[in-house]
């Protein structure tokens, strides 16, 4: 089986959800969620529970928070490269409107600073023992040029998570095998503000990244292969939905999941939204239905 390492965040997340539209300045009744999260732990823990070997390589921080990770990832049977840092274990919280919506969050999350490229090489033989490799967008500059381009060799998956990330893969789009970004960071990265679509993609290319996947919240997923082919995804529309927090890191991982096992791009984007949907339909960051789909 191969296995992948994840470079990135992990969290405690506090998702607030409002019981009635939000107003502004004021107290809103709702309902308060807490959970484990970050976009590198919310991958780690959909891959692992589809079945694929999965390290991490973090920085849980301090306190009794740090050793609650520690035995959740333990759970999961993710192993964890745990960096040593003095700042607290990372915390995201996030406001959703009476829609189920993101509708303003906030992350903390100075402890993967510690997560630097000298740390990277000492850990070098770790690393060459994976096949696969992730990279999300809280990882510094500094240290994504330097995975990007010292493990070159490797299928290197990359989501910068937010659109003042983006920045920080600029020098090395060309060593990353897969980005996935939703609109608003795909525009940033071709520093233009109304494309969409097929124009978007082809945009992408010529800032030369290889394969592309585009979401843009419930529309259609449009995805490019090869630096030439554009397809795109009909996404399923629901009427209700439990929370958006984490769908983009199931599309991802269903995405990711499937390349692993060699099936083509086409399945691995089906595969994602399928994981997404029932991200939708979960409360939390990560479906309990998930495993249904667990591969021996």
């Amino acid at each position: 089986m191969k296995k992948i390492i994840l470079f990135g965040s992990s969290a405690v997340d506090y998702i607030a959800t409002s019981d009635q539209p939000l107003e502004y300045k004021v107290s809103n009744s709702g309902k308060l969620a807490v959970a484990f999260g970050g976009v590198t732990r919310n991958v780690a823990h959909n891959l692992s529970k589809l079945g694929n070997k999965v390290t991490v390589v973090t920085a849980l921080g301090k306190g009794e928070m740090a050793d609650s990770l520690k035995k959740h990832y333990a759970s999961l049977k993710v192993k964890v490269v745990d960096v040593p840092t003095k700042y607290p274990t990372s915390t995201y919280v996030a406001i959703n409107d009476s829609n189920h919506d993101m509708e303003i969050a906030i992350f903390d999350n100075r402890a993967i600073k510690d997560v630097t490229p000298s740390y990277i090489k000492m850990i070098g033989n770790i690393i060459n023992q994976h096949d696969f490799i992730f990279i999300d967008g809280n990882v510094t500059q500094e240290t994504t040029e330097y995975i990007c381009k010292h493990f070159s060799h490797k299928k290197i998956f990359c989501d910068p998570i937010a659109p003042e990330f983006v920045p920080r893969f600029l020098n090395v789009l060309d060593k990353i095998y897969l980005m996935k970004l939703n609109i608003y960071e795909a525009r940033a990265l071709v520093n233009n503000q109304k494309l969409e679509k097929e124009p978007l993609i082809k945009a992408i290319f010529k800032k030369g990244l290889k394969n592309v996947v585009v979401s843009n919240s419930r529309k259609d997923v449009y995805y490019g292969l090869n630096k030439k082919d554009i397809y795109h995804y009909s996404v399923t529309q629901f009427k209700k939905i439990a929370n958006t927090t984490g769908c983009g890191d199931a599309l991802m991982s269903g995405i990711i999941d499937h390349i692993m096992l060699g099936k083509d791009f086409h399945e691995a984007i089906s595969f994602g939204n399928k994981l997404a949907n029932l991200t939708l339909m979960s409360e939390k960051a990560n479906s309990d239905k998930l495993s249904r789909y667990a591969h021996k």
